[in-house]
């Protein structure tokens, strides 16, 4: 359950010092509270009370980090609800989707055509991130093939997408180090999905509905294991934006650990294009 502002007041010194900016400790107290500062701008603070604390000091919505070195991208921790209020610090990634399925030549035709890709989007330029590799037959083999020819002929951020676990790990291997999201939409356990954020070392996906998603990610926490993003799953627009918007009120307004997650969705249906623009 997260911190109110009076219950993170009673933890500080009360000098009231103004070595963290504010005019006084429960001002300070307050910004803590709604995310807006973190324990470390208070120098009197004790080691207990920080101990205490630490759930008040963490942000709303964690961070995930996905890729590596230079083409790595970060997503969450946003402490707003809207662009107006303040600017999000990570924007949103942007992703090309391809089929695990696609012969050698045609995925490297792809690669070539990602390089140039942009559109333009109420009057911003934007260019694709990441890469989102879907394999609906669950093959290892022709996931992990693909996912090294992806690798190999661009270096961005990839999203691996397979009913699998297993066709998952197996794709993974060869990308170590590289932070690949996993995103399994099968049916699978808070255990194996532990199992393979510890075997990958990689961030993983948990999709479905908002109770069953955020049961999961609590029991994940409890495995320490704290690289995960949420998905609505194999749903519509309408449902996708419900979700969005449920889950980032819920993380945001009322603190709600399990389900302060940066959030993937996948664009779906008869026209996909519509569906990622809408």
């Amino acid at each position: 359950m997260a911190l109110t502002g009076l219950d993170i007041y009673k933890k500080l010194p009360k000098t009231n010092c103004k070595e963290c900016g504010l005019p006084t400790c429960l001002a300070f107290a307050m910004k803590v509270a709604a995310g807006q500062a973190g324990l470390d701008d208070c120098p009197q603070l004790t080691d207990e009370a920080r101990s205490d604390l630490s759930e008040a000091s963490a942000p709303p919505q964690r961070l995930v980090k996905i890729g590596a070195d230079q083409k790595a991208i970060e997503v969450g921790q946003e402490t707003v609800l809207f662009r107006h209020d303040e600017k999000f610090h990570h924007p949103t990634a942007i992703a090309m989707k391809l089929s695990a399925a696609a012969e050698a030549g045609e995925l490297k035709n792809a690669c070539t055509a990602f390089k140039k890709l942009q559109f333009t989007r109420v009057g911003e330029t934007i260019h694709p991130d990441m890469i989102a590799l879907m394999d609906e037959a669950g093959s290892a083999d022709g996931l992990t093939a693909s996912a090294k020819i992806v690798h190999e002929e661009l270096g961005v951020p990839i999203v691996l997408i397979s009913p699998s676990v297993e066709a998952l790990s197996a794709a993974a291997e060869p990308l170590s180090g590289s932070r690949p999201v996993l995103y399994c939409t099968g049916q699978v356990s808070a255990d194996d999905l532990a199992a393979l954020a510890e075997k990958a070392g990689a961030p993983i996906c948990v999709a479905g509905g908002i109770e069953t998603v955020a049961e999961t990610v609590a029991a994940l926490d409890e495995k320490s294991v704290k690289d995960v993003l949420i998905s609505p799953g194999d749903v519509g627009v309408a449902e996708s934006l419900a979700f969005l918007t449920q889950t980032r009120r819920a993380a945001l307004q009322k603190k709600f650990r399990p389900l302060g997650c940066p959030v993937l969705a996948v664009a779906c249906g008869e026209d996909e294009t519509a569906a990622a623009l809408d």
